[in-house]
């Protein structure tokens, strides 16, 4: 005999029997059936179901509306904007007012606590479309294709979810696996693994079925035997953007192109270690991390603000070659409570892997072994006068990528800042070194590069790039060349000395080396609140320092 649902709420599989999820999995195998034939059956004419979405959604709008129209019923779809629910009416007060309207709600949002409420306060089922803990009715559509695939009985079979595994779908996925009798996988970073009290939960329910519940960070171990492997994405609605960079470094090894690849292990890939760092922390693995940059990539028109990172193969046998670029979109607008269009878009720029475009590892490699570098990097490092190599940036250039890095000079002074005075690019094993970005695209492409940096002007008389390349060492005092002055305006260090300096200023330029060292810190634990308190703390020191110093 079918169990009878009639009136349930369905908020998560946990509150359901495996008979009582076989049962709507075939009632989905009929209802797909009978629309694949034309067959009609409009079962439920003359009802009337509210879809109420926190989080906006193609697919789940789309499916439910067009299934509910399917069996006869009429669809109102509320937006996140169409609701007052949470602002000027609470959550119990909506789900009284639309119960009494409509014979079911579905709720599409954030947390399981509110379609709970929901459920206890509307008096007609309520059905959960997605929260952040859950999403049960893409479980309903899953199992569906798997039973599609390897028939009615999946015992025996193994499904893998690879990624951010304490997401709504690795947990909904290791519930139904659980309750169907399927080996359940989560294979991930064990930061990203499902609750404690949730894989408990599902271990009992497995002992019934005879199921397993696996947690593992080796790649090799969730794909060994898996019949599924599923993943999602990496960062979900709602959760904020200072996750992505810790995200991208976390999961950048599950990336997955196809099974077959998968299975062989040659489409793993990796961060590299920054090869801007010391060797004794490369040896440590300490990963370049992502920058933001204002770039061009493909699928876009204009330049965007973007989060940016590279990868190479993984395995034990580290190849430095370049395998993705990826980019997440983290302009958010510029009209007020509005985020824009495609912030947090993700683009990746996949290269053939019949191509041996160098690594960042292997691009450093190639400006350390340029004779002619490290002859101009010998001649500056002179003195109290320190050579200073700023971050190695990937850049989209003409379909291709080039390799960028800033060269620096510093006095050894405690409170001497870096002072811009050589640019650094590679394409390829090419290699141009000059006083501008400009100049070095130039050099590498042999003539005029086609690129305009917006640098090609900055180069002083004495070759020097910017206004701030004089003084490098501290103790000059301005001088004056071609009809300028390659110091300061009035004559004084650009550092000084220490005891030249009122206590207020001395103190305004050791709180700025000290936000600099912290907004390093920061960017290398992928912390990146602290980053921006950093950031403002430099800013507001910069500028103390300036009004104390005229």
């Amino acid at each position: 005999m079918a169990p009878n649902l009639s009136g349930r709420n369905f908020l998560k599989l946990l509150d359901f029997t495996p008979e009582e999820i076989q049962y709507l999995i075939d009632l989905s195998a009929d209802l797909k059936a009978k629309k694949h034939n034309h067959e009609p059956h409009r079962y439920l004419e003359g009802k009337n179901i509210v879809l109420l979405f926190e989080k906006t959604s193609t697919r789940t709008r789309c499916s439910f509306e067009v299934g509910a129209m399917d069996l006869g019923m009429g669809v109102t779809y509320l937006d996140p904007k169409s609701s007052q629910m949470g602002k000027k009416e609470s959550i119990e007060d909506t789900a009284r007012v639309l119960g009494r309207m409509y014979d079911g709600i579905e709720y599409r949002g954030f947390a399981q606590s509110i379609v709970e409420t929901l459920a206890e306060n509307a008096g007609v089922p309520v059905w959960n479309g997605l929260t952040t803990e859950f999403h049960p009715t893409q479980m309903i559509a899953d199992m569906l294709t798997a039973q599609e695939e390897f028939g009615r009985d999946l015992h025996g079979r193994k499904l893998t979810f690879m990624g951010d595994a304490g997401n709504n779908v690795g947990n909904s996925l290791m519930v139904v696996c659980a309750k169907l009798g399927m080996d359940f996988c989560a294979c991930g970073p064990k930061e990203q693994m499902p609750s404690d009290e949730l894989v408990a939960q599902c271990r009992e329910v497995a002992k019934e079925s005879g199921a397993t519940i696996t947690l593992t960070e080796d790649v090799d171990e969730g794909a060994a035997g898996a019949s599924v492997i599923y993943t999602d994405i990496w960062v979900s609605m709602g959760e904020s953007s200072d996750l992505w960079a810790k995200r991208i470094e976390l999961l950048s090894k599950y990336h997955v192109t196809s099974a077959n690849q998968y299975y062989s292990g040659e489409d793993f890939w990796q961060t590299p270690v920054d090869p801007t760092e010391s060797q004794s922390q490369q040896d440590q693995d300490i990963l370049q991390p992502p920058y933001y940059l204002t770039l061009q990539t493909g699928g876009t028109k204009e330049p965007v603000f973007s989060l940016s990172s590279t990868y190479i193969p993984a395995g034990q046998s580290t190849r430095e070659i370049l395998t993705g670029f990826l980019s997440v979109d983290s302009d958010a607008g510029n009209e007020k409570g509005k985020i824009g269009s495609n912030y947090g878009t993700i683009r990746l720029q996949e290269l053939p892997k019949d191509s041996n475009v160098p690594g960042p590892g292997q691009a450093q490699n190639n400006f350390n072994a340029n004779a002619d570098v490290s002859k101009e990097l010998n001649l500056l490092q002179s003195g109290d006068t320190q050579v200073v190599r700023g971050n190695l940036l990937t850049l989209p250039l003409g379909g291709g990528l080039v390799y960028v890095q800033p060269v620096y000079v510093k006095s050894s002074g405690a409170t001497s800042f870096p002072l811009l005075k050589k640019t650094l690019v590679a394409f390829g094993d090419q290699v141009g070194f000059a006083d501008t970005l400009d100049e070095a695209l130039d050099q590498v492409f042999g003539g005029d590069s086609g690129a305009a940096a917006g640098d090609a002007e900055n180069v002083s008389g004495d070759g020097s790039s910017g206004d701030q390349s004089s003084g490098i060492s501290g103790d000059q005092s301005g001088s004056d060349t071609n009809g300028g002055q390659s110091g300061t305006t009035d004559g004084k260090s650009d550092s000084g000395s220490s005891s030249d300096r009122s206590p207020e200023l001395q103190q305004a330029l050791n709180d700025a080396a000290q936000a600099m060292k912290d907004s390093q810190s920061a960017m290398k634990n992928g912390d990146w609140t602290a980053y921006g308190k950093a950031q403002k703390e430099l800013e507001d020191a910069l500028n103390k320092a300036i009004e104390l110093d005229k």
